[in-house]
């Protein structure tokens, strides 16, 4: 099996992402689609957090949060952010959750269009 088509399958195969797939009416496409739609979706989800963050984070913050993402040193951030954000937890999950809503209704419909 070759590398893409195993990251593929991995990705493909938790549960989770079979309910997101489902909602999403793209169950039945194409592996490769749905790799690329979660993918996408994935990176939706991390824009909307980073602009949430940026959105309530003071000004003379938004070099460090900066520099935490392009670090990708997750521990460093969450230690950053949790003093400056209350309940860090349930702000991330409402912000990726609105997200997750606003690519689904936009798939919905894209694939109400094409059907």
């Amino acid at each position: 099996m070759n590398t893409d088509r195993k990251v593929i399958d991995e990705m493909l195969g938790d549960e989770f992402t079979k309910i997101v797939l489902q909602e999403t009416g793209l169950s039945e496409s194409a592996p490769e689609m749905q790799a690329r739609f979660l993918a996408i979706l994935g990176s939706n989800i991390m824009k909307r957090l980073a602009l949430e963050i940026l959105s309530v984070l003071p000004k003379n913050d938004h070099v460090t949060f900066e520099q935490l993402v392009g670090s990708g040193d997750m521990k460093a951030m969450r230690e950053f952010l949790e003093p400056r954000i209350a309940d860090l937890d349930e702000f991330m999950i409402h912000y990726a959750n609105l997200e997750y809503e606003a690519t689904k209704t936009e798939i919905q419909r894209l694939n109400q269009e094409t059907a």
